[in-house]
């Protein structure tokens, strides 16, 4: 077999391949109806860190005008305790909510074998296979809570909104896919991907695009369109540090008491990426209760967990 059969083989894996059930169009996007919001946070990737969640929550609270939560996917992860599953999905089912691949994959407790990322040729063959144990482990917890599940099947794999003057689209991946990587930060420099992003833009009539599915923070702005991605709410996304990071997409200026990492303010729309701070011993201390060493999330996630990324913050703001 040659190296591009080889390679070819290996992108349909499990972990690899996207499923043609996850596919739509950007065009789908632009028929879903608008809701209105004056503050929308975009809270992707919170992989089941509870801490994080009651951080969240606690910043609603700091805004002076309605917010309008939308968790866009990937809530669960590392929530493999029956406790914890409940406590983040019964919190989540009361605000808007988009299903990721996550929780796609766990809607189904009768199947195993695939987490649904569809990693790309540069994510280590060892983290993919990871991703499916860790995957059916959370479907054992899954399968406890029925309702749950069917609550998944029913979820969108995107949203719409109308803030202001703009309307903003929400995905879990990209614009044709729920676990595209399109949208990655590894992918965004790409004159190609930038036109491509463009062209969504008008099909799905939104100024700006916000996702989540790949993992790494970034801003990325042209004169016609603007993509947020939050990277995970429930991780640390750059060196050194020891918090998450969710979208702020608004009408209005944020609050003194909420802080900004980096953002844009362009025709009376606020973007900005918004640090999530947890108390992180304590979940380092519920992440190993479930994940201890050795297990698949250990290896893959706790260096991750205790800041130790090569990504800096310097890297987030892309500029056409």
């Amino acid at each position: 077999m040659g190296n591009t059969e080889n390679k070819q083989t290996a992108l349909m894996s499990p972990g690899r391949s996207c499923p043609i059930h996850y596919r739509y169009k950007a065009q789908d996007i632009a028929a879903s109806p608008a809701s209105p919001a004056t503050v929308l946070y975009v809270v992707g990737g919170l992989y089941g860190n509870t801490e994080a969640l009651t951080s969240i929550l606690a910043l609603i609270q700091k805004e002076t005008s309605p917010v309008t939560l939308c968790f866009n996917g990937d809530f669960n992860w590392f929530n493999i305790d029956s406790e914890a599953f409940g406590l983040i999905n019964w919190a989540v089912l009361q605000h808007d909510v988009l299903r990721g691949n996550v929780e796609t994959e766990i809607s189904d407790v009768s199947s195993e074998g695939d987490c649904g990322c569809a990693y790309p040729a540069w994510v280590d063959t060892g983290v993919v296979e990871r991703s499916n144990l860790i995957i059916n482990r959370l479907k054992r917890t899954a399968s406890g809570y029925p309702d749950i599940a069917e609550a998944f099947r029913s979820m969108p794999m995107y949203l719409r909104y109308q803030v202001g003057e703009h309307r903003i689209a929400v995905v879990h991946g990209d614009c044709e896919s729920l676990s595209g990587w399109a949208l990655a930060q590894e992918a965004i420099d790409d004159p190609a991907q930038q036109r491509q992003i463009e062209q969504w833009s008008e099909q799905t009539g939104c100024r700006v695009i916000a996702s989540t599915h790949t993992c790494l923070p970034y801003l990325y702005q042209s004169k016609t369109v603007q993509v947020i991605n939050n990277g995970a709410a429930g991780m640390p996304n750059f060196r050194n540090t020891h918090y998450g990071c969710i979208s702020r997409i608004a009408t209005e200026p944020r609050p003194a008491t909420i802080d900004s990492l980096y953002g844009s303010q362009d025709g009376g729309l606020f973007i900005d990426a918004v640090p999530v701070h947890y108390r992180q011993p304590q979940w380092l201390q519920a992440f190993e209760r479930q994940w201890p060493p050795g297990s698949p999330a250990y290896l893959s996630y706790y260096e991750r967990l205790l800041g130790n990324l090569a990504y800096e913050l310097k890297d987030a703001q892309r500029l056409s």
